[in-house]
């Protein structure tokens, strides 16, 4: 990740809870990066292999607090990073 961008997140991730909530509705409401649909079979795979994780209880999963106090530059959880 570039530094500005880590630099970013760490700013982001210290705003007050208002503020934060804010950007992310201005980010969200954002039309200029549109998310790609879902296209082909590897999409497919994956959405079915997430699915059977969450059916099987063996996604890991947290709540939306807890998402929110996570470190955003923490990626020890992460699967490939």
């Amino acid at each position: 990740m570039a530094p500005a961008t880590e630099q970013l997140l760490r700013d982001i991730s210290v705003l007050p809870i208002d503020e934060y909530d804010a950007l992310l509705d201005v980010l969200n409401s954002n039309d200029t990066h549109p998310v790609p649909e879902p296209r082909g079979d590897a999409w497919v795979a994956e959405i079915r292999r997430r699915s059977a994780e969450i059916d099987a209880g063996t996604a890991v999963s947290f709540t939306w607090e807890e998402f929110r106090m996570r470190d955003p530059l923490d990626h020890s959880e992460d699967s490939d990073g």
